[in-house]
């Protein structure tokens, strides 16, 4: 794969991870899936003839580990749709993943999107903590459920996000008492608490960039004006976090103080 210099890669021909909607497969179960390729407006790539078209997933960006690599093969290429074969993948929840297609051994476009491990009745534990666990918290499934948006408040690459950082957070506050990825955090409760409050504070900063007040007759419209509102829910929900982190490591440190040290006079009694 090669970005080449006589044909510069256009960073216009970069897919958004939000035009495409997610891929969506079962626990430890392989399958053989199609998928509608999206330009950045949103609408069937075109492919052409001799494209080639390679999927590539990690479970983190900062993952050292691929998930898996595979060709795909174009079935409809004036409606962007493409085939390929998921390897069975042990972990429920959510990844990062991407098309990307190559012309004449040059990158043409690159198009993010989410895979998505659903987990099934037969698999224990809870597992990862999911996109739509975080919306319901929220009430921010649908548009239906945001009259005066119109449109769901937080996107799934801001949902996804946000439920790093805490994970992040965890991993970097000392006592290093274990580390932890998405897949296998689990302190699901909690990290609900760290996931809303990144959510809030992220919307916080669009309301504190986008603050307009708009004076007609009679009144003024400032339907912008949140951000206090917003900052005030990240400090409540970050709040809770910090304080379940501190006390939970604290356990943690203490009973990894505690060890069984055989004593040399055991024998004689």
């Amino acid at each position: 794969m090669s970005f080449g210099c006589d044909t510069p890669f256009d960073m216009s021909l970069m897919g958004h991870v939000d035009v495409s909607p997610p891929l969506t497969v079962y626990q430890k179960q392989a399958a053989s899936v199609t998928y509608g390729v999206k330009n950045q407006a949103g609408m069937p790539y075109q492919f052409e003839d001799g494209d080639a078209v390679t999927v590539t997933a990690r479970e983190a960006f900062w993952s050292q580990d691929i998930l898996f690599e595979t060709t795909a093969t174009v079935t409809n290429a004036a409606e962007g749709i493409i085939s390929l074969s998921v390897p069975a993948l042990s972990f429920a929840g959510a990844a990062y993943a991407e098309v990307t297609v190559e012309r004449g051994g040059q990158v043409v476009y690159i198009q993010p999107f989410h895979l998505i491990s659903q987990r099934t009745l037969k698999e224990r534990g809870m597992g990862q903590l999911t996109l739509m666990e975080i919306r319901i918290f929220l009430r921010d499934v649908t548009a239906q459920s945001n009259f005066t948006l119109d449109e769901v408040e937080f996107t799934d690459v801001e949902i996804m996000r946000a439920m790093e950082m805490p994970i992040e957070y965890w991993n970097e506050t000392p006592p290093s008492v274990g580390t932890y990825k998405l897949s296998n955090f689990p302190f699901r409760y909690h990290l609900t608490f760290g996931t809303v409050a990144h959510l809030f504070r992220i919307a916080a900063h669009h309301y504190i960039r986008e603050e307009t007040t708009i004076r007609v007759t009679g009144g003024t419209i400032d339907h912008k004006n949140k951000a206090a509102q917003y900052l005030a829910l990240a400090q409540d929900y970050d709040g809770r976090w910090q304080a379940f982190v501190r006390r939970k490591k604290a356990e943690l440190n203490m009973r990894q103080g505690f060890k069984y040290v055989k004593s040399p006079y055991r024998h004689l009694f």
